[in-house]
C-alpha cells in the first residue's frame, strides 16, 4: 500500500505511544529498504519471507538480514520466514533462534497462505505470553496445519489442535 507509506512511521510511533505493539507483514517482493528504514524503528514485531527480505537488503544470510534491519534501528522481535527450512527469530541483537518446521499433520496439497499462517501463529503465541521459542514452534505448527488444505485458510486448526501440534500442550 504505497500511499500509505510516507505516514507509516508517524501512525507506527502513535499506536506505540497509546500503548500498543506493532506488527508487519511484507507482501510481494518485499519493497525496499526505503522507506522500510523509517518504518523498522516503529515495530514490535517483523518477520518476512526469505525471498521479501533478501529484496529489500540484497543479502544472503538469515543473520545478516536480521543485523541490517538492526541497524536500521527495529528494537523488536525480527525474523526471516525460511520456507521447508523453519524460520529464524531474533528477539535482541547478536541473539538468533532457529525454529524448524513442524511436520504436517496430514498430506501436503497447498503451500498458500503457509507464512501469513506462521505470523498468525507466532503474533498469537506472543498475545498469549508464550517465549519466542513456544510462540515460533506455535507458529510453524499454524503453517503445518494451513498446508493440508486447499487456500490459504481453510488449513487452519483450533487452539487445542495447534498447540498440541506444537508440542507446547
Amino acid at each position: 500500500m504505497p500511499n500509505l507509506e510516507d505516514d507509516l512511521p508517524d501512525v507506527l510511533a502513535a499506536i506505540r505511544k497509546a500503548g500498543c505493539k506493532t506488527a508487519l507483514d511484507a507482501a510481494g517482493t518485499g519493497g525496499d529498504m526505503q522507506p522500510l528504514d523509517r518504518i523498522l524503528p516503529h515495530l514490535d514485531v517483523y518477520v518476512p519471507s526469505f525471498a521479501e527480505a533478501q529484496h529489500q537488503t540484497g543479502l544472503e544470510s538469515p543473520e545478516k538480514i536480521i543485523d541490517a534491519y538492526r541497524d536500521c534501528g527495529a528494537p523488536g522481535l525480527l525474523g526471516v520466514k525460511l520456507g521447508s527450512q523453519g524460520v529464524m527469530l531474533s528477539p535482541e541483537k547478536g541473539r538468533y533462534i532457529t525454529v524448524p518446521v513442524v511436520p504436517a499433520p496430514g498430506e501436503v496439497i497447498d503451500t498458500t497462505g503457509a507464512g501469513d499462517s506462521f505470523y498468525a501463529g507466532l503474533l498469537a503465541g506472543l498475545i498469549r505470553g508464550l517465549s519466542i521459542e513456544d510462540a515460533g514452534r506455535l507458529g510453524a505448527a499454524a503453517g503445518a496445519c494451513c498446508v493440508t488444505s486447499l487456500g490459504g485458510c481453510t488449513g487452519g486448526r483450533d487452539w487445542p489442535f495447534t498447540a498440541k501440534l506444537a508440542g507446547i500442550a
